[in-house]
């Protein structure tokens, strides 16, 4: 489509003079290959190529972790915990037989799956999401409905961030070097809900509190003071963190400046351990 060979020596050379609009624009009536198609178990259907090469993608960033080949230095990962809210707009756009923004009933989420996994994988993924967790009220005293949009943004929050950040605390633990989970859990404010209702504390949303953006917005009206407490509390974990090598400072070692009443304050954030029961801090106020 843009006039370079598939594949080939010359391949890298045509890339690089091909003009950047070609590439970031898809050109019209391009159809997206199932993951299935390309072989893949779980995969984004267009993206990074692992090609083995030297200045290029030698594996995935799990199978170098696993192997041992990465930097070692102490490390955080986690997720919102309404974190596949925002994605479900990009699935129900890119599965055909779907429409954005959201799936309307059981057969769009069978369908996403279908397109998504092998039929074995289909229904081992929907045997660990029962609609029981997903019944919602539909009327005061009216029968109980299941939340379908609710099911599938959770099941692409855990292919997307649950899963693969655990794996990667797993493999980075095997290695003997320290690891944190979160998850961020802080329950944004009725205005929030208002404008994008649906959505919950959805992807990126505990970046506002790291960096103290829009909080008088975010605790809108009722936990505007939460909100200030909960970004306290994740400044200081990552100041420390950047500090320290730890959310909290090591017997001897000086924290963050200024974080001394939070630290001592709330409950401390246990190191993830595989072989423990692999612990990880939820990030609402207060951190549990």
């Amino acid at each position: 489509r843009i006039g370079c060979p598939r594949e080939g020596p010359e391949q890298l050379e045509c890339l690089r003079g091909v003009e950047a609009s070609k590439l970031i624009r898809p050109p019209p009536n391009i159809t997206v290959a199932s993951p299935i198609a390309v072989g893949s178990d779980f995969a984004f259907a267009v993206g990074p190529v692992v090609d083995g090469a030297a200045h290029g993608l030698v594996d995935t960033p799990l199978a170098l972790i696993r192997a041992g080949r990465f930097h070692r230095v102490p490390l955080i990962v986690g997720a919102c915990k309404d974190g596949g809210t925002l994605f479900e707009l990009a699935v129900t756009d890119i599965v055909p037989g779907l429409a954005p923004p959201i799936v309307r009933g059981e057969s769009d989420v069978d369908l996403a799956l279908d397109w998504t996994f092998s039929p074995e994988q289909a229904a081992t993924i929907k045997a660990l999401y029962p609609k029981s967790e997903f019944n919602v009220s539909t009327s005061f005293h009216g029968p109980a409905a299941v939340d379908y949009r609710a099911m599938f943004s959770r099941m692409i929050r855990d292919v997307a961030f649950g899963c693969s950040n655990r794996a990667v605390a797993e493999a980075w633990d095997a290695h003997g070097v320290p690891v944190w989970l979160y998850t961020f859990s802080f329950p944004l404010g009725l205005l929030v809900q208002l404008l994008a209702p649906g959505y919950g504390d959805l992807h990126g949303a505990d970046l506002f509190f790291v960096f103290r953006k829009f909080l008088w917005a975010l605790g809108l009206p009722f936990s505007i003071g939460s909100a200030y407490e909960m970004s306290d509390v994740l400044a200081c974990k990552w100041a420390t963190f950047a500090h320290a090598g730890a959310p909290q400072a090591p017997e001897g070692l000086p924290g963050a400046p200024n974080c001394e009443t939070v630290q001592q304050k709330y409950v401390s954030w246990p190191q993830f351990q595989r072989s423990a029961a692999r612990l990880f801090y939820s990030l609402q106020m207060p951190p549990k």
